[in-house]
């Protein structure tokens, strides 16, 4: 038997062109990362990658040597697609074209993204005229055949136009393992002791394969399944899976910053919260002064350790409900300790409640370092203000 080596290939090998599917994903992912609670990404549906406002087409080339040019396949075949599909990405403000590629220097498409869409379009009509009359480039004629006896005669301007003032071009974007490295320096992996980083991408990268293809194959044995949620990721799911999976790679727990702790807010301003006329409910108004302080202080830290990690808000609500589960235990654990025969014990009895729920033990968040009172107690005020729970005590 003849010795086979690691690097023996068949000759129709196509791993490398999987580069270019992979490199789809992390890009994906990127926007995943980025995207605010609520959005939806849209993967091949408008675009290789889209959210509600930019559609992208990704192009990926293994060299770091390669160029692109105004007679590239890459460039045509990018604008052919938004021509057929400009009813799609009509109400998308920005069209781009990413790609690893180089842009030649003395390139039409060196300035592109300075230039109007009139000189746009006169370049793109330049170039058909040259490639048509000379019988040039082949590999791009019909793509430029297409863009322009697609449109209906007299509106082809009208659309390229439209799409040619939206349409960008983001050259020389770092490959396959450029970019993973740069998405593991995102501020969501800080935490993340390094050497887990590429474990917990890959672990991102694998939802996001599977809302893509298994979801989409699925539909052929599964009428369940929407045809419409395959190929897109919901963000609220997709920092929900995150969220449970982080935990196996973040090495110590993140401390919750103390910044606002010495925060004071105008209680006139909340006078309206709900947290703050069940307290008056109580007659227990001498609380409400830093009630408020808390509540405000819990959110500043929200908003504030969210920017960098947008998880910490699905960590909020977790310790949310663990607080409230607590919070019926207390109330009905003080109805059974105490009586509660007319209104005056009743309101004692609320008070008690009130008093020892700011003195709960720190409860643990996964993933989260809490070592100090503010946040828990604004957090208790939150889930009063949601109205899931008040200090109120029926008489027996």
């Amino acid at each position: 038997m003849a010795n086979i080596t690691d690097d023996a290939q068949f000759h129709n090998d196509a791993s490398k062109s999987r580069y270019g599917d992979l490199y789809q994903y992390i890009i994906a992912l990127e926007h995943c990362l980025n995207a605010p609670a609520g959005g939806v990404i849209y993967i091949e549906q408008r675009g290789d990658v889209a959210n509600e406002s930019i559609s992208v087409e990704i192009k990926h080339h293994d060299s770091k040597k390669h160029t692109i040019a105004e007679k590239h396949i890459d460039f045509w075949k990018t604008l052919k697609n938004w021509v057929v599909n400009r009813d799609v990405i009509a109400g998308y403000s920005e069209l781009i074209l990413l790609t690893t590629s180089n842009i030649t220097l003395n390139s039409k498409l060196h300035n592109w993204n300075e230039i109007s869409a009139p000189q746009k379009l006169n370049i793109i009509k330049e170039i058909k005229n040259d490639v048509l009359t000379n019988n040039t480039n082949k590999t791009i004629q019909p793509f430029i055949k297409y863009i322009f006896e697609f449109l209906p005669n007299g509106h082809n301007d009208t659309h390229l136009l439209s799409i040619l003032d939206r349409f960008k071009i983001i050259s020389n974007q770092p490959r396959i393992l450029e970019k993973i490295a740069d998405i593991q320096k995102l501020n969501q992996f800080k935490f993340i002791p390094f050497k887990n980083r590429t474990p917990f991408i890959q672990e991102l990268l694998s939802y996001i394969i599977f809302r893509c293809v298994v979801e989409d194959l699925s539909q052929s044995v599964s009428s369940e399944l929407k045809a419409s949620e395959s190929w897109l990721v919901r963000i609220d799911a997709f920092n929900a899976f995150a969220e449970a999976k982080i935990k196996h790679y973040v090495k110590d727990s993140t401390p919750i910053i103390t910044t606002y702790r010495n925060h004071t807010s105008d209680v006139s301003k909340y006078s309206q919260y709900v947290f703050v006329k069940e307290i008056e409910k109580i007659n227990y108004n001498t609380e409400i002064q830093e009630a408020v302080n808390n509540f405000h202080r819990a959110f500043l830290t929200t908003l504030d350790m969210s920017n960098d990690d947008p998880l910490f808000v699905m960590a909020v609500e977790g310790l949310q409900e663990v607080i409230l589960d607590d919070l019926v235990l207390l109330k009905k654990t003080i109805l059974l300790e105490n009586e509660c025969s007319d209104k005056k014990q009743a309101e004692r009895n609320a008070k008690i409640c009130f008093a020892r729920a700011m003195g709960f033990d720190i409860r643990k968040i996964q993933g989260y370092e809490l070592d100090h009172t503010f946040f828990q107690r604004g957090t208790i005020h939150q889930v009063v203000d949601l109205e899931s729970f008040n200090w109120h005590i029926e008489l027996e």
